[in-house]
This record gives C-alpha cells, sequence and structure tokens, in this order.
C-alpha cells in the first residue's frame, strides 16, 4: 500500500531540503525555457522583418510572431513567477527587517511588476495595418491589452477603427 501512496504522491513524509531545492530549480528551468524561446522569437521577428523584401524572410518574420503569440500567456506567467522569484532572492539582504511576506508586499507596492512590450502582437498589428485587415489588428491589440503586454494597444485599436469607419 504505501508503494501507491508514495508512487501516487500521497504519502506525509515531509521533502527533504535537497527535494525542495530540486524542485524549484526544475521549476526555474522551466520558466527560464520559455523566455527563452519567447526572447529567441523575437530575434528572429527582428532580423527576418529587416529582410521583409524579400518574400521568404517576411513570412518568417509573420511565422514567427504567431508562434511567439501562441505562448504569450504562458510567458506573462513565467515573467510574473521570475518577479516573483527575483523578490524572494532579494529578500536575503532584508530577512533582519521583514518576514518574507512583508517584503513582498512592501516591494510589490514600491517596485510594481512592469510587463515589457510584445513584439509578435506589435509587428504582426503593424503588418496587418498595412495590409488593410482592422479587424484583425483590432483582435491582436485587445488581446494584447488583456494579457497585460505594455504598448500603445489603445491608440492602434483607435487608428484601426477609424479605417474600419472611414
Amino acid at each position: 500500500m504505501g508503494f501507491f501512496k508514495k508512487l501516487l504522491g500521497l504519502t506525509s513524509k515531509k521533502k527533504s531540503k535537497k527535494e525542495k531545492e530540486d524542485e524549484l530549480f526544475f521549476k526555474e528551468k522551466k520558466y527560464e525555457k520559455t523566455l527563452d524561446k519567447h526572447f529567441e522569437l523575437n530575434s528572429k521577428i527582428k532580423e527576418n522583418y529587416k529582410k521583409r523584401d524579400n518574400e521568404k524572410h517576411y513570412k518568417k518574420a509573420i511565422n514567427a510572431c504567431k508562434k511567439q503569440i501562441e505562448i504569450a500567456e504562458e510567458v506573462m506567467k513565467a515573467f510574473k513567477k521570475k518577479y516573483i522569484d527575483d523578490l524572494k532572492k532579494s529578500y536575503i539582504l532584508h530577512k533582519d527587517e521583514y518576514t518574507l511576506e512583508k517584503y513582498i508586499e512592501k516591494e510589490k507596492k514600491d517596485h510594481p511588476f512592469d510587463p515589457v512590450s510584445h513584439r509578435g502582437y506589435k509587428q504582426l498589428s503593424i503588418i496587418k495595418h498595412k495590409n488593410g485587415e482592422y479587424e484583425e489588428v483590432i483582435k491582436l491589440c485587445k488581446k494584447a491589452k488583456s494579457q497585460g503586454w505594455r504598448g500603445d494597444w489603445d491608440k492602434r485599436i483607435k487608428r484601426a477603427e477609424k479605417k474600419l469607419n472611414s
């Protein structure tokens, strides 16, 4: 019976410090891989869009935008996780002054999470706008805004709505 409980993770045995460190390491690696993929696609978009006069590079830029958008929600979660983990790491310097919870609360107030911009959403909305696909621009910008990405999404939405109504 103990074997099946252990297999299913139902044992009441507390995890050792080493097991907790290993678990944290693999969680960190997972979000680092997600962020690495995001930045890799960011570079592909930038490099291929520079060469957009060549149809092959133009299509590669669009595909990289779409791939980056596909993982956008997971990437935002990874950025938020990294933000909290970074706060926990910086807590070591302040552990004599605060509890971990109070320190994180204070830092969130003093230095709130500030998301980065999202090249995939921005670049694809530019491409769609140039192609006259204003409804797509609006959808993309609303989605980027709802996910919390930094950007001038409202301005882009208004510009596309103006084009739709003219």
